[in-house]
């Protein structure tokens, strides 16, 4: 038998649902259904495995300009491939129409199966990066060198 810790999501589930048990009101099937929907929803929330945290960084640095760190976060290769400068050229073009900053960046989408993975590859993440009237993106595939977390590939805009 496996004794899987719970995750955050399942934890906050669990105690609403004895919340509401105590209360009566899960005899109410409308509120179980909507507790089923909202337990779905959780699920398929992004995880908080540290290759999202990375990827998040990564895209927090590029819409804060401060290109030098989101340079650092990069693999060995890629820096060697993409100088800092190039991350700035890469992000203005990216958002060339916009007639706002890029404000908000949100992890969206990640993915652990990787169809094109090189061994030490960790994960995917498609990182959300908006601003006032439009929204772009950035996904990063993220790799282990020497026992941390760089990004190996970033793809630039919406696919």
């Amino acid at each position: 038998m496996s004794s899987k810790k719970p995750n955050a999501s399942e934890s906050l589930v669990r105690a609403f649902q004895s919340a509401l048990s105590k209360s009566g009101i899960l005899k109410n099937p409308k509120v179980v259904k909507e507790m089923k929907k909202a337990k779905k929803r959780l699920e398929r929330s992004p995880s908080t495995s540290p290759y999202v945290t990375i990827a998040e960084q990564f895209a927090t640095h590029l819409m804060k300009g401060n290109f030098k760190a989101a340079h650092k976060m990069l693999s060995a290769k890629l820096r060697r491939e993409c100088p800092a400068g190039d991350l700035k050229k890469r992000v203005a073009s990216m958002i060339k129409y916009a007639k706002a900053p890029i404000t908000n960046v949100q992890v969206v989408n990640t993915s652990e199966d990787l169809p094109n993975s090189e061994p030490n590859d960790v994960g995917w993440a498609y990182v959300s990066m908006d601003g006032d009237g439009f929204c772009e993106a950035v996904s990063v595939t993220v790799t282990k060198e020497n026992d941390e977390l760089f990004i190996r590939t970033v793809d630039f805009g919406r696919p």
